[in-house]
Formats: C-alpha cells, structure tokens, sequence
C-alpha cells in the first residue's frame, strides 16, 4: 500500500503523525 499522502488524513492510521 503507497498510501503515504492519502492515507494522511486517516484518523486510524496516522502515517506522518
């Protein structure tokens, strides 16, 4: 999964938190 700047506004699954 490449979700590293789609995946930002994930609330579960904070990437670059």
């Amino acid at each position: 999964m490449a979700d590293s700047a789609l995946v930002d506004h994930s609330p579960h699954h904070p990437t670059k938190a």
